[in-house]
């Protein structure tokens, strides 16, 4: 449970804050066909495996966004960093720091009916001598935002970056199309986030909108391990 608050500084410029207490709980995993985590994995391998701490947590935002309409974009850019420090408060073994930055930005043509969305993300943390990173706060690709062409959590890490290309046009009123392509990768370091052994996606999806916003997505994303369909109720970014 979090307390959130921002304001707005001057135009498309954002702070914000939070802070609150997150409790986890992981069990056994319930997926036929697949091992549990625990029967594969020693505590050791996955920190946090074996017993979950409560947490005490708190960060702050800073956001630069000025998109024309953020659950729909057409033009614009939005850039944020968002940084929160997780204290063990139970077990004295998993106090860390969380980093999560992104950029964004939209290229229009056509009178806006067509668009070209580019997103480089970046997910980092940073544990003391002697502190290890929960398995179950690890930057994460895979599922209906990153790397779709994944099956959701399948690449996690202590960083992870992506990039992910879209473009989207129009169809009708109320609906548009869109083809993408993702790479990611994820690393131990911040300093091994390159294209060696990174990971490729790309597909075809569909948006319906209610007034320029983006309510329902369509997408079909293929990889090197498969097909993935996916119908969520939200816009991917």
């Amino acid at each position: 449970m979090d307390v959130k608050g921002r304001f707005r500084v001057w135009k498309g410029l954002w702070l914000g804050g939070t802070g609150g207490v997150y409790a986890p709980n992981t069990g056994p995993g319930q997926r036929s066909g697949f091992p549990s985590t625990e029967e594969t994995f020693t505590d050791r391998q996955t920190p946090g495996l074996d017993a979950q701490p409560d947490f005490l947590r708190a960060g702050f935002t800073v956001q630069y966004d000025y998109r024309d309409l953020p659950t729909g974009p057409r033009e614009g850019g939005n850039y944020y960093v968002h940084f929160t420090r997780y204290w063990d408060q139970d077990l004295g073994q998993h106090t860390f720091n969380y980093w999560d930055a992104a950029v964004e930005q939209y290229f229009p043509y056509w009178n806006k009916t067509h668009v070209v969305a580019v997103r480089l993300a970046l997910m980092a943390t940073q544990a003391e001598k002697g502190q290890t990173i929960p398995f179950y706060l690890e930057p994460t690709l895979g599922g209906n935002e990153h790397l779709r062409g994944f099956a959701r959590y399948r690449f996690h890490d202590q960083s992870a970056l992506l990039l992910a290309v879209e473009h989207r046009w129009h169809l009708f009123a109320g609906g548009h199309a869109a083809v993408f392509a993702e790479v990611g990768k994820v690393a131990p370091k911040t300093t091994q986030l390159n294209l060696a052994r990174a990971r490729y996606t790309g597909g075809i999806g569909f948006r319906f909108t209610l007034r320029d916003a983006v309510f329902m997505r369509i997408d079909n994303a293929v990889s090197d391990e498969g097909y993935r369909f996916m119908w969520t109720f939200s816009n991917v970014w």
